[in-house]
């Protein structure tokens, strides 16, 4: 590709690689400070630390299996244990936020992908499953992965990009088999994106890519169908049923209210990973959802629009069943609303001050005023206010035997 030289003939690409490298390195530096020490080990950390000692441990439960692999990997060279744990889930926040980045940029340019990347990268749930040694980004990783699929899937023009698009969905959807409820959204997937997806395998023309999507998917299938069969709550988990026991009518009901309400209004009780009760937007933020959600009622019949519905009405039936830990379904759904938002707010901007440069400055400077207050907001509410939480002190405290007399 020819590049285009400014004036003092460097290239004008250079300063957008400065610009988001500088960017992503200081994102990835807000997931390793005091990745091992914010908050002491929570008991399931220890557990799975425990699993983690052998390969065979590691090995041991099907589900979630990649970041089981990949967490034993890091735990077994030298250092300290538990931030090798954590470690392994930052490197999973950090492929779900690059997902988001590539799929918004498609929708709305550089720009607005840019600024939804890091606005979902540094909010306070991601950073809460994305700093733990659970693996739970795992389940917005897999949910990621599948629009961004779907969405390469639909844009496909030459047999080379149906080669690669059909490679990267079955990339997806072995991720997706192998994480808890990944099922769930996989169907969903095929079904919205069916005539895409048959268009795409017919004008592949490499054998290799098609072998190699096949033994992808069959391995994901193969995982999945030994995560179902092993003992213990296996086939609970793998079909996206997380909790040690089934919930009732009623707290069913609240669970799902909460799928919606837990984002604006009123979030989870759960110290584990939350500030309880706290919403998991800002105000700015939950405004720019709205927004998107209008962008896409008015474009109802769109392809885009029925996948990001489907998704969420998914989320939200895996969050009435899940409570709390199924919001992870849910968060990168809301977060490409608000970047649909911020695109659809600039553009009206733009109908309302066509061709007018103060005006766009404007719109400029106040969308990045506003990012930086909404960004300094959420990593004030994960690294000073959670962890110094009554609740959460509680509920971290390790347990000791009691001394004998």
């Amino acid at each position: 590709m020819k590049k285009i030289e400014r004036s003092n003939g460097r290239p004008a690409w250079r300063w957008h690689v400065i610009l988001f490298g500088a960017i992503l390195a200081a994102v990835m530096s807000i997931y390793v400070i005091r990745l091992g020490t914010l908050v002491p080990a929570s008991r399931a950390e220890q557990g799975l630390l425990g699993q983690l000692a052998s390969l065979g441990g590691a090995t041991e439960n099907f589900v979630m299996v990649p970041y089981r692999l990949l967490a034993w990997s890091l735990v077994s060279l030298p250092g300290d244990d538990l931030t090798q744990l954590r470690l392994a889930s930052a490197i999973m926040a950090a492929a779900a936020s690059a997902i988001l980045y590539l799929v918004v940029r498609r929708w709305h340019g550089r720009p607005v992908a840019l600024a939804a990347g890091v606005l979902f990268a540094t909010s306070t749930w991601t950073l809460s499953n994305g700093r733990n040694g659970l693996g739970l980004v795992m389940l917005s990783l897999a949910v990621l992965g599948l629009i961004g699929s779907s969405t390469a899937l639909s844009r496909v023009r030459q047999a080379k990009e149906a080669d690669r698009s059909l490679l990267v969905f079955a990339l997806a959807a072995s991720l997706a088999l192998m994480t808890p409820g990944g099922i769930w959204f996989l169907l969903v997937a095929v079904i919205i994106s069916y005539k895409p997806l048959m268009a795409c395998i017919r004008s592949s023309g490499s054998a290799a890519i098609k072998a190699g999507s096949g033994s992808l998917i069959a391995l994901g299938t193969a995982v999945f169908v030994l995560g179902c069969v092993q003992g213990g709550r296996g086939l609970r988990t793998a079909l996206g049923l997380m909790t040690s026991q089934s919930p009732e009518g009623i707290q069913v009901a609240k669970q799902l209210a909460l799928s919606v309400s837990g984002f604006f209004f009123r979030g989870p009780d759960l110290p584990a990973l939350w500030l309880p009760h706290t919403p998991l937007l800002d105000i700015a933020s939950a405004t720019m959802a709205v927004m998107g959600a209008v962008l896409y009622i008015k474009h109802i019949g769109n392809s885009r629009t029925r996948l990001l519905l489907a998704f969420f009405v998914t989320g939200m039936l895996l969050t009435a069943l899940n409570g709390g830990i199924g919001l992870s379904y849910m968060s990168p759904v809301i977060y490409l609303l608000v970047a649909s938002g911020i695109a659809y707010f600039y553009h009206q901007w733009h109908k309302v001050f066509p061709r007018n440069p103060v005006a766009t400055t404007v719109a400029v400077a106040a969308l990045g005023t506003i990012g930086i207050a909404v960004i300094g907001f959420h990593l004030q509410r994960y690294f000073v206010v959670w962890p110094n939480t009554p609740s959460v002190i509680e509920y971290r405290q390790p347990r000791t035997a009691e001394r004998p007399i």
